[in-house]
């Protein structure tokens, strides 16, 4: 019996190592995907989305004109305004979807890691990784949840950047 529940407690610390290990891999994987996304990011911007504007473009493909209201500039330009183009969108009854673009409702609150294209567009640098949402204090991207304190580590990692 007292074999049995030292094999059943020494099972039990392993799970609870691979889940720390996995923990931390995982947050140091995050934290080198914000660094790189800095890095390649000509524009970092949090705003609010004002305005969608889905269209043809070369009448094979939709785009969606995004237009931010900018709040703060964490890097990059400084304009009251900004357009993000975003492949897919909706023009009457044709839609057309992009899997992992990122997926914006106007009177949202975003923050966005721009790059721009060959005819001076901004796009999101890393699709639905380079934008996140505010709801309710929290940062979301995608499916996971970031604190407040998400611009305040941006501006940290664009500080020891740029030295």
């Amino acid at each position: 019996m007292r074999h049995c529940t030292k094999n059943r407690y020494s099972l039990l610390g392993s799970i609870i190592l691979c889940f720390l290990v996995l923990f931390a891999a995982k947050s140091y994987s995050q934290e080198m995907r914000m660094d790189r996304l800095i890095k390649d990011s000509e524009t970092i911007v949090v705003g609010e989305v004002i305005k969608m504007e889905s269209r043809w473009e070369e009448h094979n493909n939709i785009w969606t004109l995004v237009t931010l209201k900018c709040k703060d500039f964490l890097k990059g330009t400084n304009k009251s305004q900004i357009i993000v183009r975003v492949p897919g969108g909706k023009i009457g009854n044709k839609e057309q979807g992009v899997s992992g673009t990122p997926k914006y409702q106007v009177g949202e609150t975003v923050l966005n890691f721009l790059g721009k294209d060959s005819e001076d567009m901004y796009f999101v640098n890393g699709w639905e990784d380079g934008k996140y949402t505010l709801k309710d204090g929290q940062w979301i991207q995608k499916n996971f949840q970031y604190s407040n304190q998400l611009i305040s580590t941006v501006k940290n990692i664009i500080k020891n950047q740029s030295k």
